[in-house]
């Protein structure tokens, strides 16, 4: 077995331990998303704290990873917060070691869902108040620097609570108080941020789709580079924040969008699949609009890593942003961002990373869109339809075989009706021979 330094900035791979190497912590905060990580370090900056040690989770997958981590750091902290999202499940090694620890009394214990859906099983985990608890969860999906800050100081009343406070039955100072939500959803310009108006261009629009966390601490690099790149292909870029797809308000948002600016084409940066097929239209943002959805991704580790892997992406990266993706019938899967080196912050001992733009990834995606607003304003008649079959690394009369129907015959009679279809509106002659001479089946053909 091997044990990693975590300074390196090193994601855990399969049969490797990572060492964290933190030092004891007052406050202790771990999540897998980097976007919470910078976030909540931005704010230990602010407050000039420096009892509080922040760790990605996906440095801690290890058993033994884990172990190190609790008994270095965890044991000795006044306050443990975990945020997870997929629940207990996502993490159940770390979750019932840390529960067995809280319920002992070395330390109080926050786990928190890492979507705005209360989780009544981490709640049930947990030590603090449900006051307390409610309340972080409140702040973390209001999100945004000013929330960070008050989550900071619930963090810090919870750990160390003043004799007057909490003991007699009272609500932190942190604990109370009025939430201003960070927007949900909105436009965004690299210049302006989030707004709710966006004037509509004479140029083609393409929509820019993405989550709020990058505006909150994984980076705009990518989208400033995308941005940039539409514009000067000579299209009007529509960049949509939202917190989820999930979330009605935020859908409601990208419809309206959608029929405001009428995309000739999205550029997707969202991850997992909505089930469009038999999603009703009120919970579907695609509704109405028929551009093409052109699925881009960030892959989670740095460049040279994904270039010296064989796999490429992770396989977290291949279901969320390439697999799920297509189960809703986005197409690309094009690398657009790499998650840039790691930076340590000494303040948390933690090393934190944000995305950086991949160049000619964000020009090959542009160029798609583009090919495809094109394509859209191309009339019928010159357009040219391929049909790509797949053949398997077995017989070639076999061809297109994988879903266990003669592909090639099925493709053949396809274009045998749509031809004649078409003949008998004039609108566009292929040129193919008349269908009665077309192959009967896959052998022939």
């Amino acid at each position: 077995m091997h044990l990693l330094s975590a300074q390196a900035g090193a994601l855990q791979q399969e049969g490797e331990a990572i060492d964290l190497g933190q030092s004891p912590g007052r406050i202790v905060f771990a999540s897998a998303a980097d976007s919470e990580l910078v976030l909540l370090a931005g704010a230990v900056d602010r407050a000039g704290v420096r009892d509080m040690r922040l760790a990605n989770l996906l440095r801690l997958s290890h058993n033994l990873s884990v172990d190190l981590w609790i008994e270095r750091t965890v044991q000795h902290a006044g306050l443990v917060v975990v945020r997870l999202l997929g629940g207990p499940a996502y993490w159940p090694y770390g979750v019932d070691q840390l529960t067995t620890l809280a319920a002992a009394g070395r330390f109080k214990l926050a786990l928190l869902p890492g979507d705005a859906t209360p989780d009544p099983i981490l709640q049930s985990r947990s030590t603090v108040t449900p006051e307390v608890w409610t309340r972080l969860h409140s702040l973390f999906i209001a999100g945004g620097p000013e929330n960070a800050d008050a989550v900071l100081q619930v963090f810090r009343d919870v750990a160390s609570p003043l004799p007057a406070s909490p003991a007699r039955g009272e609500m932190p100072s942190g604990a109370s108080g009025k939430i201003t939500p960070f927007p949900r959803f909105g436009y965004w310009t690299p210049a302006g941020g989030v707004t709710f108006e966006m004037p509509v261009s004479e140029r083609p629009a393409v929509s820019l789709l993405f989550y709020r966390a990058a505006l909150e601490g994984a980076g705009t690099a990518t989208l400033e580079a995308l941005h940039r790149e539409i514009e000067r292909q000579g299209l009007a870029p529509v960049p949509l924040v939202i917190s989820t797809l999930k979330e009605a308000a935020c859908v409601r948002f990208v419809q309206a969008a959608f029929a405001a600016h009428k995309p000739q084409a999205i550029i997707n940066l969202t991850g997992f699949a909505l089930g469009l097929d038999g999603l009703d239209e009120k919970l579907n943002p695609f509704a109405g609009v028929d551009a093409p959805v052109i699925q881009v991704v960030q892959a989670g580790r740095p460049e040279a890593q994904w270039a010296a892997d064989v796999q490429g992406l992770t396989s977290k990266d291949l279901a969320m942003q390439v697999v799920l993706p297509e189960l809703d019938g986005r197409i690309g899967g094009i690398i657009v961002g790499h998650k840039g080196d790691a930076v340590w912050h000494a303040a948390t001992e933690c090393p934190l990373s944000t995305y950086a733009p991949d160049a000619d990834g964000i020009a090959r995606a542009v160029r798609l869109a583009k090919n495809f607003v094109r394509l859209r304003a191309a009339p019928r008649a010159e357009r040219k339809i391929g049909i790509v079959l797949a053949n398997y690394p077995i017989r070639d009369g076999r061809l297109a075989n994988g879903v266990g129907y003669d592909a090639p015959r099925a493709r053949w009679r396809f274009c045998g009706r749509w031809r004649r279809r078409v003949i008998a509106s004039r609108a566009l002659r292929l040129g193919h021979p008349h269908p009665r001479s077309l192959p009967s089946g896959g052998r022939e053909a």
